[in-house]
């Protein structure tokens, strides 16, 4: 999840006209994001708490929400990769998606920053 922050992390400062639109960069980014939330509902395997996770326990404790919160995730990532390097208005209308997709599934399942 760490490097699809670190992806996320480099489409707002387009997103806000401090950096010049790249389709090659932005579909890069999308890209390593679609690639690692592919598979999103096997990225918290049962029993796979470790300090290192701020996956709260109720995302073992209703696996079904948590798939369908990960599917809509991997969903939205790849219609981001898809529209990513077209041009700015594509890469703004498919951020949405995974921002919300992002966010639904923080709020049930992600323990705040320590």
């Amino acid at each position: 999840m760490k490097g699809v922050g670190a992806a996320i992390g480099q489409i707002p400062p387009v997103m806000r006209n401090e950096r010049p639109f790249d389709g090659a960069a932005m579909a890069a980014a999308a890209n390593t994001i679609a690639t690692n939330l592919s598979n999103a509902k096997a990225l918290y395997p049962a029993g796979s708490t470790s300090d290192a996770s701020r996956a709260l326990p109720a995302i073992w404790d209703t696996p079904e929400d948590a798939i369908a919160k990960a599917v809509a995730l991997s969903e939205a990532a790849a219609a981001l990769a898809a529209a990513a390097g077209t041009d700015l208005a594509s890469l703004q209308g498919a951020l949405g998606p995974v921002g919300n997709a992002c966010s639904a599934c923080h709020e049930a399942y992600r323990a705040p920053e320590n």
